[in-house]
């Protein structure tokens, strides 16, 4: 059974509306909560102390959240996906690049502080 090329257009622009609107949803988001904790400590300089204190909590806060991550990855997604492809390698290949991006988050916020 043929797709035809107007039904891949839409599901193209569907998705691509998805995307955009979760972007723009995070971004909102951000901005937003940055917006009220500025607000909340009075200043910008009074909220950076703020953040500055919090650092430790923070930490462990995204800890928890990368554990949590990975837990759901070893149970559900990965089994998922080594099902749908068979290809160890290319699923091995995710969790290193992965790894390597939550690493060099890590070490950005480090070097930030």
């Amino acid at each position: 059974m043929m797709v035809s090329g107007r039904k891949i257009l839409w599901r193209s622009i569907r998705l691509s509306g998805k995307v955009l609107l979760a972007i723009v949803g995070a971004l909102s988001l951000a901005f937003g909560s940055s917006w009220l904790g500025v607000r909340y400590a009075g200043s910008l300089t009074a909220f950076r102390v703020w953040l500055d204190d919090a650092a430790p909590w923070l930490l462990v806060w995204r800890l928890a959240l990368y554990g949590l991550i990975a837990g759901l990855w070893f149970q559900r997604v990965r089994l998922w996906l080594l099902q749908q492809t068979g290809n160890l390698a290319a699923v091995r290949r995710i969790e290193w690049l992965m790894a390597g991006m939550t690493l060099m988050v890590e070490l950005n916020i480090y070097a930030g502080s």
